[in-house]
């Protein structure tokens, strides 16, 4: 298993069994400006580059690539 692998599991984990991080000090988001929809755009926003960032990390291992390590390098593509 990989490293991502292994966190993902100990998060999902954590999730399940509630033991969740102590939020008591922090401030509530309408108090900083936040709504509802703004909060529940950037949770999503955060899964899916969570999820892009695992799915990117398996293929590289199987060796193919969605973005180059060097795009300084990358071939532009013929018009």
């Amino acid at each position: 298993m990989d490293a991502a692998q292994a966190v993902h599991e100990k998060f999902l984990a954590r999730l399940t069994d509630g033991r969740l991080p102590d939020r008591s000090g922090l401030p509530d988001p309408a108090a900083v400006g936040l709504d509802a929809a703004t909060l529940a755009d950037i949770y999503e926003t955060q899964l899916t580059t969570r999820q892009m960032d695992r799915l990117s990390r398996t293929l590289q291992a199987r060796g193919i690539a969605l973005m180059p390590r060097r795009p300084d390098r990358v071939k532009p593509l013929a018009a």
